[in-house]
């Protein structure tokens, strides 16, 4: 049988791996090449006269290049050389403590443009410490390189990027991919203390076709990067995925803790951000993003964005200063799967976040708008907060969104978009802190629109404004406070019932039900009312109380009540409903909403109802009922309701006002006991019978019966009766399992005739 040979290959494989490791850790590594010549020509390295365009010729893999002391390269300018060479892998180009400035002198050069300033085609190349200006194109380009560093986190190492005519750093996966570059510590467009712009006329870093899992910036703060002042915006992630921008300054200084804007950007597509052309499960985390002439962010025909943690049109120190973006703070724009979160979006001009352009099933949570970081110093985003304009099934969820300019929220055209859990109207501490319109605005062809449990509040028009669109359902929602209506059908003010609920317009303009009542007992409230819409329909009531009514006098909802009633009409489309509710109080107002169970359409807030008390009623047991004189009676009150006065009438001239009395019965007879009960609610009596009889004398039956006997005898009696004067009719019962019932009529004032008909019953006895 024939021995594998895979397990000795592998073997043998680890073995060199491990020497080669060793091998690699047991060389000192060679000595720098330093570069003594500032000229941009041939030399000799190393030795006397090394210029860098000789040194990155000479330069191999583990060699790295410093520089005898300060100066200025100047590229290209004699003779016509081309670019610098390639890095060939492996190679650090280090500055170090001295200012080394690499110039293209793109205003005195009379030789073909340069296409970059360095290029990178290598893996492992390191670059830091240089400023780089001056060049007719890009300046620092990475093309199918892996595991590069541009910069660094130590003292000295970023490079200083600046008056480039193109971009400032490039990573072009063209051919092949380029994966785990490193861009951290650079100042790109600006000048080397980061305090006034130096413009590239590109954009600061561009990624393109397909370079992925690049980081730009990091965790600490010496791993940012300003870029500012970029002609073409921040930063452009062009068909490339899976990168994370992380910790950067985009359009803000560098000098004075990040409170100055530089902005990025001429034209209002020039954004702080831009993701696009199939850019997918890229992360922007934790970046000051301010003063761009587009968008703070903005992400277009990508997949998978996580933008999470940014300050978006705030100061980079603490985000309490507005420094605006020209257009949005966020735009998702034909966007799908996107998670927005923990951001802070305020003091943009168009507003804070727009979703658009067929965007779906992204989620904005969790964020700040409208609001600086503290989240209670109001900086308004001078548009709206969130606008969803024709994209579908996206989640706006648990942010605070106060203080602007326009509406809380809007939803313009699209389908299944969910608003919930939300703060509108009020800032984290939940003190007021309104928006100037609607906290929610639906407009045109929205539909199914799901609008729950968000408090929606202080706002300067309508808490919900449906002034378009089909099927919004408005459920669990606290408002109060609001300009307007708590919910506004038509944005016309209130939409007062019709008839079988026949008319058209936003949300059909559900009629509202109608509490004709709310009578609080002492224990619950009993609401009852009624509904008048289309027949044959399921309806779900949600009711709310207010402390008080709104001015209207229909709404708002100030506090959502446990009930929700599901109710079907007739086929005339009525409804009648009784529900009790507890943890009402006297006083408050209650109010109720229809939502249409097919179409998902909720009306406006119904009439308020003030909840008065309940007319109590009385009842009470006693034992025993009957018995021989002296009789000893003991009372239980069983009435319900509010009460506040009880009077017992004994039927013997004798009285009590305690709830709970016992009388003695000393005389026989029978006695009518009533019990009286007063409340606030009005009052109630109620009477039993007691019996006494003699002592000695033959008890009468211990059972009663509950009800009141009626005899209606049928069939022909025996006898005949011929009355000539008024006559009196005579019915006597004789207490028994089976009693007889004898009628007797006895006319006046001499002749007599008698009838009898004997009737057998089983009555109920108690």
């Amino acid at each position: 049988m024939k021995r594998s040979l895979l397990a000795p290959i592998i073997s043998l494989l680890g073995m060199m791996i491990v020497f080669s490791v060793w091998l690699a850790l047991a060389q000192p590594p060679p000595p720098p090449i330093v570069v003594d010549s500032f000229a941009d020509g041939p030399g000799t390295c190393p030795g006397p006269g090394c210029t860098l365009r000789q040194a990155l010729l000479t330069a191999g893999s583990g060699d790295t290049i410093t520089f005898s002391g300060p100066g200025t390269i100047f590229v290209n300018q004699v003779g016509g050389l081309g670019p610098l060479p390639v890095l060939g892998g492996g190679v650090t180009i280090s500055a170090g403590v001295n200012q080394i400035i690499l110039d293209g002198g793109s205003s005195l050069s009379t030789d073909p443009p340069l296409p970059y300033a360095l290029l990178i085609d290598s893996d492992d190349n390191v670059i830091q410490g240089l400023q780089i200006q001056n060049f007719e194109d890009d300046a620092i380009v990475i093309a199918n390189g892996n595991g590069n560093l541009i910069g660094g986190t130590g003292p000295g190492q970023g490079n200083v990027i600046l008056l480039n005519g193109g971009d400032g750093i490039v990573l072009d996966a063209s051919g092949t991919q380029p994966s785990g570059n490193t861009i951290q510590g650079n100042l790109i467009g600006t000048e080397m203390t980061g305090s006034s712009v130096q413009a590239n006329a590109g954009v600061g870093v561009r990624l393109i076709n397909g370079s992925d899992y690049n980081l730009i910036g990091g965790t600490t703060s010496t791993a940012t990067n300003i870029i500012s002042g970029n002609s073409g915006g921040g930063i452009v992630i062009d068909g490339s995925s899976n990168n994370l921008v992380q910790g950067n300054r985009i359009g803000l200084d560098g000098a004075s803790g990040g409170v100055i804007g530089l902005g990025n950007g001429t034209t209002p597509a020039d954004s702080g951000v831009h993701i696009t052309n199939g850019s997918d499960d890229n992360e922007i985390n934790d970046n000051a993003i301010a003063a761009s002439s587009g968008d703070g962010i903005a992400a277009v025909d990508s997949a998978g964005t996580l933008i999470i943690d940014n300050r978006i049109g705030l100061d980079a120190a603490f985000g309490l200063l507005g420094i605006a973006n020209g257009g949005y703070g966020l735009r998702l724009d034909n966007a799908t799967g996107s998670s927005v979160s923990a951001n802070a979006i305020a003091a943009n001009d168009l507003g804070g976040v727009f979703i658009t352009g067929g965007s779906t099933n992204n989620t904005v949570s969790t964020n700040l708008i409208g609001l600086a970081a503290n989240g209670t110093t109001a900086i308004p985003n001078s548009g709206s907060g969130i606008v969803v304009g024709n994209a579908a099934s996206n989640l706006i969820d648990d942010n605070t969104i106060a203080a602007n300019i326009g509406d809380g929220v809007v939803i313009d055209g699209g389908t299944l978009n969910t608003i919930s859990n939300n703060r509108i109207g009020l800032n984290q501490s939940l003190a007021a802190s309104g928006n100037g319109g609607s906290g929610v605005s639906i407009v045109n062809a929205a539909a199914g629109t799901a609008i729950t449990d968000n408090t929606i509040a202080n706002n300067g028009a309508a808490g919900v404004s449906a002034s378009g669109g089909t099927g919004t359902t408005i459920t669990g929602n606290t408002m109060f406070s609001n300009t307007g209506l708590g919910i506004d059908l038509g944005g016309d003010g209130v939409t007062l019932n019709d008839p079988g609920d026949p008319d058209i317009g936003p949300n059909g303009l559900q009629n509202f039900p109608v509490i004709a009542s709310a009578l609080f007992d002492g224990i619950v409230t009993t609401l009852s009312g009624n509904l008048n819409s289309t027949p044959n329909t399921d309806f779900t009531l949600e009711f709310f109380s207010n402390g008080t009514c709104d001015p209207s006098d229909y709404g708002e909802a100030e506090t959502v009540l446990a009930a929700s009633v599901g109710v079907t009409s007739n086929a005339a489309g009525n409804i009648l409903f009784t529900t009790d509710l507890s943890g009402l109080a006297v006083g408050e107002f209650v109010t109720v909403t229809a939502t249409n169970d097919t179409t998902g359409a909720t009306s406006e807030f119904g009439l308020c109802e003030v909840v008065d008390y309940a007319e109590p009623v009385a009842s009470f047991n006693a034992s025993p009922l009957s018995g021989t004189a002296p009789l000893a009676v003991s009372f239980s009150d069983t009435s319900t309701g509010v009460i506040d006065t009880y009077f017992w009438d004994f039927d013997d001239g004798s009285t009590s006002t305690q709830q709970n009395p016992s009388y003695s019965f000393t005389q026989p007879g029978l006695y009518f006991v009533t019990l009286t009960v007063t409340g606030p609610g009005g009052s109630d009596s109620f009477t039993r019978l007691i019996t006494v009889t003699a002592p000695g004398s033959n008890p009468p039956p211990t059972q009663t019966p509950t009800a009141q006997v009626v005899v209606a005898p049928s069939g022909t009696p025996t006898g005949s009766v011929t009355p000539t004067t008024a006559a009196t009719l005579t019915a006597t019962v004789t207490a028994s399992a089976s009693p007889t019932v004898t009628l007797t009529t006895t006319p006046s004032p001499t002749r007599t005739a008698t009838a009898t008909q004997t009737r057998t019953f089983t009555p109920t006895w108690t």
